[in-house]
Protein backbone atom coordinates (compact mmCIF):
# COMPACT_ATOMS: atom_id res chain seq x y z
CA UNK A 1 0.00 0.00 0.00
CA UNK A 2 0.92 3.83 -0.92
CA UNK A 3 0.65 6.72 0.39
CA UNK A 4 1.11 10.77 -0.78
CA UNK A 5 -0.20 13.16 1.20
CA UNK A 6 0.72 16.55 2.27
CA UNK A 7 0.25 17.57 5.36
CA UNK A 8 -1.96 20.58 4.77
CA UNK A 9 -5.26 21.17 2.15
CA UNK A 10 -5.25 23.98 0.10
CA UNK A 11 -8.79 23.55 -0.15
CA UNK A 12 -11.46 24.13 2.33
CA UNK A 13 -12.42 20.95 3.71
CA UNK A 14 -16.03 19.78 4.96
CA UNK A 15 -17.54 17.34 7.24
CA UNK A 16 -20.06 14.97 7.72
CA UNK A 17 -23.56 15.37 8.54
CA UNK A 18 -25.82 12.36 9.48
CA UNK A 19 -28.30 13.22 6.92
CA UNK A 20 -25.34 12.73 4.99
CA UNK A 21 -24.76 9.16 5.59
CA UNK A 22 -26.14 5.87 3.13
CA UNK A 23 -26.49 2.28 5.28
CA UNK A 24 -24.08 -0.44 3.81
CA UNK A 25 -23.55 -4.02 4.54
CA UNK A 26 -20.20 -5.04 6.54
CA UNK A 27 -20.21 -7.74 4.22
CA UNK A 28 -19.81 -5.78 1.30
CA UNK A 29 -21.93 -7.08 -1.20
CA UNK A 30 -21.40 -4.74 -3.93
CA UNK A 31 -18.08 -5.50 -4.28
CA UNK A 32 -18.43 -9.28 -4.50
CA UNK A 33 -20.69 -8.94 -7.07
CA UNK A 34 -18.23 -6.80 -8.52
CA UNK A 35 -15.25 -9.25 -8.27
CA UNK A 36 -17.42 -11.87 -9.88
CA UNK A 37 -17.57 -10.02 -12.74
CA UNK A 38 -14.28 -9.04 -13.49
CA UNK A 39 -13.47 -12.64 -12.89
CA UNK A 40 -15.22 -13.90 -15.53
CA UNK A 41 -14.14 -10.87 -17.86
CA UNK A 42 -10.96 -12.06 -16.62
CA UNK A 43 -11.12 -15.55 -18.06
CA UNK A 44 -12.52 -14.19 -21.41
CA UNK A 45 -9.79 -11.88 -21.75
CA UNK A 46 -6.34 -12.19 -23.39
CA UNK A 47 -4.50 -9.41 -21.90
CA UNK A 48 -4.57 -6.33 -19.14
CA UNK A 49 -5.56 -3.94 -22.41
CA UNK A 50 -8.68 -6.27 -23.55
CA UNK A 51 -10.13 -6.81 -20.02
CA UNK A 52 -9.85 -2.96 -19.19
CA UNK A 53 -11.96 -2.32 -22.31
CA UNK A 54 -14.12 -4.84 -21.09
CA UNK A 55 -14.72 -4.04 -18.31
CA UNK A 56 -15.39 -0.44 -19.42
CA UNK A 57 -17.23 -1.30 -22.35
CA UNK A 58 -20.27 -3.31 -20.90
CA UNK A 59 -23.07 -1.57 -18.99
CA UNK A 60 -23.00 -4.56 -16.14
CA UNK A 61 -19.74 -3.61 -15.51
CA UNK A 62 -20.02 -0.20 -15.12
CA UNK A 63 -22.97 -0.57 -12.89
CA UNK A 64 -21.07 -2.83 -10.62
CA UNK A 65 -17.96 -1.00 -10.53
CA UNK A 66 -20.35 2.55 -9.46
CA UNK A 67 -22.46 0.59 -6.80
CA UNK A 68 -19.12 -1.41 -5.38
CA UNK A 69 -17.54 2.29 -5.42
CA UNK A 70 -20.60 3.16 -3.61
CA UNK A 71 -20.18 0.99 -1.00
CA UNK A 72 -16.41 1.63 -0.47
CA UNK A 73 -17.53 5.58 -0.09
CA UNK A 74 -20.22 4.68 2.20
CA UNK A 75 -17.88 2.97 4.99
CA UNK A 76 -15.51 6.01 4.20
CA UNK A 77 -18.22 8.12 5.34
CA UNK A 78 -19.35 6.45 8.40
CA UNK A 79 -15.81 5.74 9.85
CA UNK A 80 -15.02 9.61 8.97
CA UNK A 81 -18.25 10.43 10.51
CA UNK A 82 -17.06 8.89 13.46
CA UNK A 83 -13.54 10.11 13.71
CA UNK A 84 -14.25 13.84 12.98
CA UNK A 85 -12.42 12.99 9.17
CA UNK A 86 -13.35 15.42 5.59
CA UNK A 87 -15.21 14.30 3.17
CA UNK A 88 -13.08 12.92 0.61
CA UNK A 89 -13.94 10.71 -2.48
CA UNK A 90 -12.86 7.18 -2.31
CA UNK A 91 -12.08 6.17 -5.92
CA UNK A 92 -12.23 2.40 -7.10
CA UNK A 93 -9.97 3.05 -10.49
CA UNK A 94 -9.67 -0.28 -13.32
CA UNK A 95 -5.63 1.09 -13.60
CA UNK A 96 -2.81 2.95 -12.90
CA UNK A 97 0.34 0.90 -10.88
CA UNK A 98 -2.29 -2.12 -10.32
CA UNK A 99 0.74 -3.56 -8.45
CA UNK A 100 -0.41 -1.64 -5.41
CA UNK A 101 -3.13 -2.41 -3.56
CA UNK A 102 -4.61 0.76 -2.76
CA UNK A 103 -3.61 4.69 -1.79
CA UNK A 104 -4.50 7.87 -0.02
CA UNK A 105 -3.24 10.48 -1.91
CA UNK A 106 -3.40 14.62 -3.04
CA UNK A 107 -4.09 15.75 -6.62
CA UNK A 108 -4.99 18.95 -8.08
CA UNK A 109 -3.05 21.41 -5.15
CA UNK A 110 -4.41 19.43 -2.03
CA UNK A 111 -7.74 17.60 -3.29
CA UNK A 112 -7.66 14.19 -1.37
CA UNK A 113 -8.61 11.31 -2.39
CA UNK A 114 -8.15 7.26 -1.81
CA UNK A 115 -7.77 5.09 -4.46
CA UNK A 116 -8.29 1.31 -3.80
CA UNK A 117 -7.87 -1.29 -6.81
CA UNK A 118 -9.61 -4.66 -7.54
CA UNK A 119 -7.24 -5.42 -9.83
CA UNK A 120 -3.01 -6.31 -8.45
CA UNK A 121 -0.62 -7.66 -10.63
CA UNK A 122 2.88 -8.74 -10.26
CA UNK A 123 5.51 -5.70 -9.81
CA UNK A 124 8.48 -7.03 -11.57
CA UNK A 125 6.83 -7.70 -15.14
CA UNK A 126 6.65 -4.77 -17.47
CA UNK A 127 2.82 -3.22 -17.52
CA UNK A 128 3.10 -3.72 -21.67
CA UNK A 129 3.64 -7.20 -20.61
CA UNK A 130 0.88 -8.27 -18.39
CA UNK A 131 -1.76 -10.93 -20.02
CA UNK A 132 -4.81 -11.16 -18.34
CA UNK A 133 -3.86 -14.29 -16.33
CA UNK A 134 -1.28 -12.40 -14.46
CA UNK A 135 -3.87 -9.75 -12.81
CA UNK A 136 -5.18 -11.28 -9.30
CA UNK A 137 -8.40 -9.92 -7.85
CA UNK A 138 -8.49 -8.47 -4.65
CA UNK A 139 -10.56 -10.34 -2.32
CA UNK A 140 -13.18 -8.60 0.22
CA UNK A 141 -11.10 -9.52 2.80
CA UNK A 142 -8.51 -7.87 1.83
CA UNK A 143 -9.99 -4.83 -0.22
CA UNK A 144 -11.46 -4.28 3.93
CA UNK A 145 -8.23 -4.25 5.14
CA UNK A 146 -6.41 -1.53 2.33
CA UNK A 147 -9.27 0.58 2.87
CA UNK A 148 -8.64 0.48 6.62
CA UNK A 149 -4.84 0.26 6.26
CA UNK A 150 -6.04 3.77 4.12
CA UNK A 151 -7.94 5.47 6.35
CA UNK A 152 -5.73 5.55 9.01
CA UNK A 153 -2.97 7.24 6.42
CA UNK A 154 -5.60 10.25 6.43
CA UNK A 155 -6.42 10.03 9.81
CA UNK A 156 -2.60 10.25 10.83
CA UNK A 157 -2.60 13.07 8.41
CA UNK A 158 -5.30 14.96 9.74
CA UNK A 159 -4.52 14.46 13.19
CA UNK A 160 -0.41 15.02 13.30
CA UNK A 161 0.39 16.65 9.82
CA UNK A 162 2.11 13.34 8.98
CA UNK A 163 1.53 10.26 7.41
CA UNK A 164 3.79 7.45 7.72
CA UNK A 165 4.05 4.15 9.12
CA UNK A 166 5.35 4.86 12.61
CA UNK A 167 3.69 4.91 16.41
CA UNK A 168 1.33 7.55 14.82
CA UNK A 169 -0.37 5.58 12.25
CA UNK A 170 -0.46 2.20 14.43
CA UNK A 171 -2.61 4.68 17.04
CA UNK A 172 -4.54 5.94 13.91
CA UNK A 173 -4.76 2.33 12.77
CA UNK A 174 -6.32 0.97 16.00
CA UNK A 175 -8.57 3.80 16.15
CA UNK A 176 -9.84 3.02 12.92
CA UNK A 177 -9.84 -0.60 13.02
CA UNK A 178 -11.61 -0.24 16.27
CA UNK A 179 -14.73 1.64 14.32
CA UNK A 180 -14.81 -1.14 11.70
CA UNK A 181 -15.31 -3.24 14.41
CA UNK A 182 -17.75 -1.79 15.97
CA UNK A 183 -19.38 -1.81 11.78
CA UNK A 184 -19.59 -5.55 12.01
CA UNK A 185 -16.13 -5.84 9.97
CA UNK A 186 -14.81 -8.58 12.07
CA UNK A 187 -15.87 -11.86 9.89
CA UNK A 188 -14.38 -10.14 6.92
CA UNK A 189 -10.84 -8.44 8.91
CA UNK A 190 -8.73 -11.59 9.37
CA UNK A 191 -5.71 -11.33 11.59
CA UNK A 192 -3.19 -12.16 8.66
CA UNK A 193 -4.04 -9.24 6.73
CA UNK A 194 -3.28 -7.20 9.98
CA UNK A 195 -0.72 -3.96 9.10
CA UNK A 196 -0.24 -5.75 6.00
CA UNK A 197 1.90 -3.11 2.94
CA UNK A 198 3.81 -1.85 5.69
CA UNK A 199 7.34 -0.84 4.69
CA UNK A 200 9.81 -3.94 6.31
CA UNK A 201 11.40 -1.55 8.59
CA UNK A 202 8.58 0.18 10.06
CA UNK A 203 7.51 0.05 13.42
CA UNK A 204 3.87 -0.81 11.81
CA UNK A 205 5.43 -3.88 10.05
CA UNK A 206 6.83 -5.77 13.32
CA UNK A 207 2.28 -5.95 14.29
CA UNK A 208 1.92 -7.40 10.86
CA UNK A 209 -0.85 -10.70 11.47
CA UNK A 210 -0.68 -10.05 14.85
CA UNK A 211 -4.05 -11.14 16.58
CA UNK A 212 -6.99 -8.47 15.92
CA UNK A 213 -9.36 -7.40 19.01
CA UNK A 214 -13.01 -9.46 18.57
CA UNK A 215 -15.46 -6.70 17.55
Amino acid sequence: MSTSIAPQAVHPLSFYRVEDLRPFSPQLPSYTAYCLLVQKARSAAKTFYGLACALRRFDVCRAARRAAQGELQSIYDHVAFGLRLPKLPVRLPLRKRPYIRGAAVTYNNGRYEIRVWVLHAPPKKRHDQWQAADLGITTPSYLSEVLLHEIAHIHQSFSTGVSDHGQGFIASYLAVESVFLGFGFGPLLESKFRFTGCPPESEAAKLQGTTRPQG
